[in-house]
């Protein structure tokens, strides 16, 4: 299992300016790759703080670390000279990068010329991760035993950028996921039983959540689990079981990733 820690960069995730989906996003991609995700940071745009996260990163020794954000033509988007400058690299103009922007679409004036070129610019030694959706290139650095990611903050830049680059290196699993929707039970009546199960079943992951509708109790109980044995199914049963016993109403959705 590759352990992973991401690190979101912009100023306007610390702001209220926007939500960060892609954390959600790689954290739910991770885990349905089998995938560990350690940690993660969520950092402005200050060289200083993106060299420290970086280097924190390193030093826990983890797979790999993902980056995302930073990467566009403008003043503040400086994420690339600060991973150089944590992996102690120069910078210097990547020809494939720049011609693959150019070939997908011309720059129209000196201006966009000279924002090819900002964006192209990536620390030596690395890698290219080339850009399907927008513009700005990422890129892949190894250091010791971690590769570092260094990916788009746009949602769906991002999104290609992982699945084209990222996800061959966790390599392929199946988790699965089980949803028990209950009705007419609170959750603390529920918590003795989820409990016990999570301390014998420690590698699936449950959690319940509460709502009411229509001032009716509802908990919906996720179990999930990277491996798509019939562990996760022996415990459904017997919250099942229970359910059951109880007399309490449920319904049941399987997914398998």
């Amino acid at each position: 299992m590759l352990k992973v820690e991401v690190i979101n960069i912009g100023n306007e995730l610390l702001i209220g300016r926007t939500i960060n989906g892609n954390l959600q996003w790689l954290g739910e991609r991770i885990f349905n790759l089998g995938g560990y995700l350690k940690r993660a940071f969520i950092i402005r745009d200050i060289k200083e703080d993106i060299v420290e996260s970086i280097v924190q990163s390193l030093n826990e020794k983890v797979d790999l670390i993902l980056t995302t954000g930073g990467l566009g033509p403008t003043y503040d988007d400086i994420t690339m000279q600060s991973v150089a400058e944590a992996l102690e690299l120069q910078m210097k103009i990547n020809n494939e990068a720049l011609e693959f922007m150019i070939r997908r679409k011309a720059p129209s004036s000196k201006n966009i010329e000279l924002a090819y070129e900002k964006m192209a610019t990536l620390p030596v030694g690395s890698e290219p991760l080339l850009n399907y959706v927008g513009s700005a290139p990422g890129a892949l650095i190894e250091k010791n035993s971690t590769k570092i990611i260094v990916m788009p903050g746009v949602p769906l830049e991002m999104q290609d950028m992982f699945v084209r680059y990222v996800e061959p290196l966790l390599g392929k699993y199946s988790s699965k996921e089980i949803v028990i929707l209950t009705e007419g039970i609170y959750e603390a009546e529920l918590a003795p039983l989820i409990a016990n199960m999570a301390m014998n079943y420690p590698n699936v992951y449950i959690k319940t959540h509460p709502s009411m509708v229509n001032e009716i109790s509802h908990v919906r109980i996720e179990l999930k689990t990277q491996n798509a044995d019939d562990t996760i199914d022996k415990e459904s049963e017997k919250i099942i079981s229970w359910l059951k016993q109880n007399g309490i109403k449920f319904s049941v959705l399987k997914k398998v990733h």
